[in-house]
Formats: structure tokens, C-alpha cells, sequence
């Protein structure tokens, strides 16, 4: 019943451009019957042993349980996570590794020691090469391809659809946490063997991938990674978690975070937005004033962003700039705009991968920018 009351919710809002109405009435009635539910829910019996144990995976499990449904994540094992392996020399056919995969099983795949690597992570119903969401367009594909058109690193995708399924809808916030630790896991391994240093490697999350991403951060510690860009990250299930349980500032030398869709304080989850508000970064960037615009695709479509590359044929040759400010309505006072302290939107390796544009000193450092209308290809 949840997980239909939510696709149902999903499909009725990503359909329609605006609320009217006729949909109002019905969100209002989603409104009562999801309180129901989670008081039920509520009654779920949990297991909050500390020993719960995944064989490499036996710590912190106590306090990030769902809250909604008081379930524990799945064991890896279950979960049949991929890492797809893309490389210069190997673009289209990815060679498939898991988190159990050895050094020398990498590098026989063509992973490349010597160059930066890039892990893609996608959120809740995705898969690569698709899923529900992203039959709409393959962003995982586009925004792989235009890294390698850019630069020879390592890309490697992150297929975890089961844990991240419908089927699984109940636990895939928990899941979040164990996948995040299996990509941790295969980082310091190579990190251990081969020599890979963990500040050349950049983790890219959407929605729940946002966090995934995040506690593989948190996995690896000596030295951190370099770089976290989180696109969008999910709000249900992590608005009011410590950081310890979400992605946070500190979970890399760097963490960018790009926002579309949040909920807002107090707001209704999925009807009024799927993403997190609330700084969590060491940048954050609010587009159309993340607040101001609730069609729930804005938060499906943040990716969208990043992979209008300019050297694309379709492209409008335009890169999108956001400016610092201290809110957003002084930004659409012009108060913002001279330029003295933006940063560029899309994926620009040559600015991204430049350590020396990574603000690391600060935090909660917001930006603003305006866009047209982010439902058009």
C-alpha cells in the first residue's frame, strides 16, 4: 500500500506542471491516508541489536534506522550492486566488477592507476542503463560520456536498482548506507594495493545517491576523498538526521551540493518536494530558489544541470553561473551579481578537478541562480 500511495503520488505530480485544484484535493487526501500509514508503520517491531552483522559491514547501525518503517537495510550480499568500469580505451561496454572484486581484477578490466576516477551513483527507482526515472533520459550514460569526451579517468556507475527499488521502497534509506560503505570499501582497497590516492577520486550522487555517496566518504578516512557532488539530495528519511547518518560537510576534502526541489520546514514530503533544503555543504547551490518552484521532476531533472556540455552539438554554448549571496531574495534584488564570487554549474572538469577552486574553508557558503523552465530536454 506505501509504495503504491508513493508511485501513484510520484506520477500524478511529474505529470502535471503545477498543482491544481483537483490535485490539491487529492494530495489532501494522500496527506490523511499517509498518516495513517505511518502510525501503523510505527508498530513495526525493530531490531536495534548493534551486533546486526554483514560480514565487514558490523558498526552504526544504532540510530539510522528508517523511522518510518523501523526496518534495518539489506546485507550486501542481497543487494546485487554493480560497478561498471567505463575507460578511454573502453567507453560503451562497461566491464562489470562488485565490491568483492581484487586489485588485480580491476586492473585486468583496464582501471587505470594513474588517473583520477569518477564513481556515478543514481537514486531511488534508477539503474544504469535505466530505470523508471530515467527512461525519460539516461543521465548516467550522458553525463559519462561527457567526462570521457573530456578528460581519460576511470568512470565507474553504480547500478544498485534492487536496494533502491520499488520492491524495497521501505528500506531503501537504510540501503543507503551499506552501498555507500561497499564503494568506500572497493576505494580503500584500491587505495591499500594499488596506490590509488583517495583525493583523485570524485563521487557523484542524485537523490538517494547523494547520501550513498556521502557515507562512502565517511568509509574513507586516511587520506579523505577528494571530491563529493550531490545532486539534489533526498530529504524524506534524512531531514533531522545527524551527519553521521547523512551526507555532511567533511564526508570529502570538498563537498558541492546542488538543490532543486527541497521540502520545505514542515513541508509534506514528495507532494511538496523530494530533495533537502538545509545546507550541506562545504557550497551549496539553490536553483530557481529551490523553494520557489515545486514540480517534483525539477528534482529528477537537477542532473540535467551538469551535463549540458558545451562541447555538445545541442548545446547553447551558455554555462550556467551561480552567484554568492546571503539569500535569495537579495540575489533577485541584483545585490549578488557582479561576478566578484560565482562558480560555474556544469560539469567542467578543467575548473572542477582544478583543487584550487574547491572552497574548503568555509561552510554553509550558498549560491543562487535562475533558469528557464528545467521540465524541457
Amino acid at each position: 500500500m506505501l509504495r503504491i500511495l508513493t508511485l501513484y503520488t510520484f506520477i500524478l505530480i511529474c505529470n502535471s506542471q503545477s498543482l491544481s485544484n483537483g490535485v490539491n484535493e487529492v494530495a489532501n487526501s494522500l496527506v490523511d491516508l499517509s498518516s495513517d500509514l505511518r502510525a501503523l508503520l510505527n508498530k513495526v517491531p525493530v531490531n536495534r541489536k548493534s551486533d546486526y552483522c554483514f560480514g565487514n559491514y558490523t558498526n552504526g547501525f544504532n540510530g539510522f534506522i528508517n523511522h518510518m518503517t523501523g526496518l534495518l537495510p539489506m546485507s550486501p550480499n542481497e543487494m546485487d550492486v554493480k560497478f561498471l568500469l567505463f575507460t578511454c580505451n573502453n567507453r560503451d561496454n562497461s566491464q562489470n566488477l562488485t565490491y568483492l572484486s581484487q586489485p588485480n581484477e580491476w586492473t585486468a578490466a583496464g582501471f587505470n592507476i594513474s588517473a583520477r576516477t569518477k564513481f556515478i551513483v543514481h537514486g531511488w527507482l534508477e539503474k544504469y542503463p535505466g530505470g523508471i526515472q530515467s527512461d525519460w533520459y539516461n543521465w548516467m550514460e550522458q553525463m559519462k560520456n561527457v567526462i570521457l569526451n573530456n578528460s581519460c579517468v576511470n568512470v565507474v556507475a553504480i547500478d544498485w536498482y534492487k536496494p533502491a527499488s520499488l520492491s524495497y521502497l521501505i528500506q531503501s534509506v537504510p540501503n543507503t548506507k551499506i552501498v555507500g560503505q561497499m564503494i568506500g570499501c572497493v576505494i580503500n582497497r584500491l587505495s591499500a594495493n594499488l596506490g590509488v590516492d583517495p583525493q583523485d577520486i570524485h563521487l557523484i550522487g542524485h537523490s538517494l545517491g547523494s547520501h550513498v555517496v556521502g557515507f562512502a566518504g565517511k568509509h574513507v578516512t586516511n587520506p579523505k576523498v577528494g571530491h563529493i557532488t550531490a545532486d539534489d539530495p533526498a530529504g524524506p528519511g534524512f531531514i533531522g538526521q545527524p551527519p553521521e547518518n547523512r551526507l555532511a560537510v567533511g564526508d570529502a576534502s570538498f563537498v558541492s551540493v546542488i538543490h532543486t526541489n527541497g521540502i520545505p520546514i514542515n513541508g509534506l514530503p514528495v507532494i511538496q518536494g523530494q530533495g533537502y533544503s538545509e545546507p550541506l555543504g562545504n557550497i551549496d547551490a539553490y536553483f530557481n530558489g529551490d523553494l520557489k518552484k515545486r514540480i517534483l521532476c525539477n528534482h529528477i531533472r537537477s542532473n540535467y544541470y551538469a551535463i549540458t556540455d558545451q562541447s555538445d552539438p545541442q548545446s547553447t554554448g551558455c554555462q550556467p553561473i551561480a552567484y554568492k549571496c546571503d539569500s535569495y531574495d537579495n540575489f533577485l534584488r541584483g545585490l549578488c551579481a557582479d561576478g566578484s564570487d560565482s562558480l560555474p554549474m556544469e560539469l567542467d572538469l578543467n575548473y572542477w578537478d582544478n583543487k584550487s577552486n574547491w572552497d574548503t574553508t568555509d561552510t554553509n557558503n550558498k549560491y543562487y541562480i535562475n533558469t528557464g523552465n528545467v521540465l524541457e530536454p
